[in-house]
């Protein structure tokens, strides 16, 4: 079968186009927008609980601690002992350095 004319093909599509008010296209970009945000956060909650680990894991003070790290929403748990509040301080420090962490909840128990 031959291929119609371009001008053909271009009349065609500009016949069949569909006229779509701003408003609908504004609230879709918003639901987009709400889904990649969601997608996001859940990204970075998959993400920072095994960047914390690691930071633990490579400073020398921290790097012997039996740490339990879960995040939600940014805002990372820690559990575990150390030795002293200075090891607890600074755990603290480290993981509030952490890309994209919101907060800290230190729940670690000084033996």
């Amino acid at each position: 079968m031959p291929k119609p004319p371009i001008n053909d093909v271009n009349e065609h599509y500009q016949s069949r186009r569909i006229t779509v008010s701003p408003a609908i296209l504004k609230s879709n970009k918003t639901k987009v927008a709400e889904k990649i945000n969601v997608a996001m956060e859940l990204l970075d909650d998959a993400s920072i609980t095994p960047l914390t680990k690691t930071t633990l894991m490579y400073h020398r003070s921290t790097c012997n601690l039996n740490t339990t790290v879960k995040t939600n929403d940014g805002v990372v748990k820690l559990e575990g002992n150390v030795k002293n509040a200075a090891e607890k301080e600074l755990t603290t420090k480290l993981v509030g350095d952490v890309h994209s962490v919101k907060g800290v909840v230190n729940t670690m128990t000084i033996n």
